[in-house]
């Protein structure tokens, strides 16, 4: 079964209201024909989840402090990387006199910030003692957040002059406070070599602000990171893309976190280790997140001789939610409307963007300002939403290439980051799947009617849960796997119904029956043209 079915409730083609009645003959004759994709035009408000993003905000604490790891211990699969970014500023010590710029780019998680720190140090100790007069590091805030920017100067400053930022009073909100605070960090370093790591800058902008503080001191070197590489490649000439480590690098990481650079698994644990390997992608980040509980296992098996399930492996929903959630506040309310959808995907789900893109004006995910949108303005902005994303390096092409080009077809989202949207949109009550239903029903009950339904896998307690839940604001349902029992008659209005890769399609043929004929009316009704207005 490849496609899916748009129904809706409004005007078609104004030839009458489409009844309940005939949304759940579409619906049978769809179960019937696995060939059929009906479409049906849609008019969906815009705005009609806008109510449950309204407290949006930041969720993240700002720190200026950079995490510097621990450096007696050698950093794995990243070796090849910090001899490029030395060479790279030792030619140009030797070549100019300006300062030099090296940009950091990759995903969170990637290792973009232990590479810069690494190199950072390398310098300091390689480079001749006293050769860089100030060296400081610090993470980059965002524009928005005056006291964040504040801290940010006071952090750079203590650390090429304590004395001079001991001398500062606290901060009352002036503007002029942080010009003054530029000046002296300017003051400080001019006429010296200094050497400095900006830490996840998110945007060309905002270096632009800050370019001006750090001056053109001969022989100096600035290390910025970055998740966006449009960023990157703005700022610099010399741009570093970071990729995931590889197999072997990615094992080495994960039992040398765990405490077991013996490189020895049980039997019983293998399996489990694999599949998390799997999961993590070479992404350092969340295979150290894994690693703990690896170790934690591999004394537990030494005590049974059981296989260990997989099912009891951390989620880090809160490790994830700290590294993914500066990137998902940056986001548009478009984008992070359909970063939050995607959530529906099982793990692994290789999405199509053209697909996507029809999904998500059928849906109404779309922020639109202002009347009788043509269908190609719907699919413009949608199109631009999945574009944000790519240039954010929150989804991923499904060549694992970190840093792909837009242009790319095919998309996949990370395994955790699917733990961290569905966390969002469950705590919302806007989506839920059969881990997140018992979650979401407590909202459901406090008047949050979920939108969204996605079931992947069966669930001995799913069919009684659905039962007893209300399904009639569900609007999109997205099934797939062995899922079964699915309580389509009390999913009133439905608007997508996602039915790819569900592996119990023809067993619901088969209960469907042959009653049902197929519905001429709708059968023969078209695709929308791309200029065609939904009104």
């Amino acid at each position: 079964m490849k496609g899916y079915l748009l129904i809706s409730t409004v005007d078609v083609s104004r030839r009458g209201c489409i009844e309940e009645e005939v949304v759940h003959e579409n619906l049978l004759f769809l179960l019937k024909d696995t060939e059929s994709a009906l479409l049906v035009v849609a008019n969906f408000s815009h705005c009609r989840y806008k109510h449950l993003m309204l407290a949006e905000g930041t969720s993240s604490i700002y720190t200026a402090e950079v995490d510097a790891g621990d450096h007696n211990t050698p950093l794995i699969g990243i070796q090849g990387a910090v001899r490029k970014l030395l060479r790279w500023s030792s030619a140009y010590r030797e070549d100019s006199g300006d300062r030099n710029i090296i940009s950091i780019v990759g995903p969170a998680g990637a290792g973009k910030t232990a590479l810069a720190m690494e190199v950072y140090h390398q310098l300091q100790t390689g480079s001749g003692e006293g050769y860089f007069q100030c060296c400081a590091t610090a993470k980059v805030p965002s524009m928005r957040d005056v006291p964040d920017i504040w801290k940010f100067l006071v952090h750079i400053l203590s650390q090429i002059d304590e004395s001079a930022a001991q001398s500062g009073t606290q901060f009352t909100g002036s503007l002029d406070e942080l010009d003054q605070l530029g000046l002296k960090i300017k003051q400080r370093l001019r006429d010296k070599r200094y050497l400095i790591v900006l830490d996840d800058l998110w945007a060309k902008p905002v270096w632009d602000v800050m370019n001006d503080i750090f001056p053109r001191s001969t022989y100096s070197q600035i290390i910025i990171t970055t998740r966006i590489p449009d960023t990157a490649y703005s700022i610099s000439s010399n741009v570093h893309e970071v990729q995931p480590l590889n197999n072997l690098h990615s094992e080495r990481l994960l039992l040398r976190k765990a405490g077991l650079e013996n490189g020895y698994l049980p039997d019983n644990l293998k399996q489990s280790c694999n599949e998390i390997l799997r999961r993590c992608e070479g992404i350092p980040f969340f295979l150290s997140g894994n690693a703990e509980w690896a170790s934690e296992q591999q004394q537990e098996v030494q005590k049974i001789s059981s296989i260990c399930s997989l099912e009891k492996a951390p989620q880090l929903v809160k490790k994830s939610e700290e590294l993914f959630s500066p990137s998902y506040d940056s986001l548009s309310y478009g984008s992070k409307l359909l970063l939050l959808y995607m959530s529906m995907f099982p793990h692994g789900h290789i999405f199509d963007k053209d697909s996507l893109i029809r999904k998500c004006v059928a849906q109404g995910l779309v922020d639109y300002s202002g009347d009788g949108p043509l269908a190609s303005d719907l699919v413009r902005l949608a199109e631009k939403n999945i574009v944000e994303l790519c240039i954010l390096n929150v989804i991923k092409s499904a060549d694992c290439k970190l840093t792909a080009q837009v242009e790319m077809k095919q998309w996949q989202v990370n395994y955790f980051m699917l733990q961290f949207l569905a966390s969002k949109a469950a705590d919302k009550g806007l989506a839920c799947t059969s881990s997140t239903i018992a979650s979401v029903a407590p909202a459901a009950g406090e008047g949050k009617k979920v939108q969204w339904l996605y079931l992947h896998r069966p669930d001995a307690e799913l069919p009684t849960q659905l039962r007893n839940f209300d399904l009639s604001h569900c609007r999109s349902l997205l099934v797939s796997g062995a899922a079964s029992e699915i309580p389509f008659d009390k999913l009133i209005h439905l608007a997508v119904l996602d039915l790819e890769g569900w592996q119990c399609f023809k067993d619901m043929q088969q209960n469907v029956g042959t009653s049902v004929s197929e519905p001429e009316e709708h059968r023969s009704q078209s695709a929308p043209s791309r200029d065609q207005k939904f009104e």
